[in-house]
């Protein structure tokens, strides 16, 4: 039998930063990190876990199709146009939303329907 399994490292690094603001601090230090200021290495270790496969837990707990046919669905079909344009709207952005956290497209997603239904 075969398991997916994985291991989580953390690694973790404090700094002072000189700002007006937490959020223009956690800027500056966002800005250092992406130009390879910040580099977290083994001196940066604060833990180690061990367990099944996250994208597995996922995969067996989560009906993602599911999930994005309810967005679809829950368009405004009874309230007026412009209500119903705007909800429709944010439903659809919704569903951009779900398919991008979970590295899907909705072609994918509809493939994978059409995969499921045959």
């Amino acid at each position: 039998m075969e398991y997916e399994v994985e291991v989580i490292e953390t690694l973790k690094r404090q700094k002072v930063i000189e700002a007006d603001s937490l959020n223009q601090a956690l800027e500056k230090l966002q800005e250092e990190y992406k130009n390879c200021n910040i580099i977290l290495n083994e001196n940066d270790f604060v833990g180690v876990e061990f367990g099944e496969s996250t994208d597995e837990m996922i995969k067996e707990n989560f009906n993602t199709q599911n999930l994005l046919q309810d967005l679809m669905n829950a368009g405004g079909c009874d309230a007026s146009d412009e209500y119903s344009k705007g909800w429709d709207e944010a439903m659809e952005e919704a569903y951009r939303i779900v398919c991008r956290h979970l590295n899907m497209t909705k072609e994918k997603v509809k493939e994978d329907n059409a995969i499921k239904i045959l």
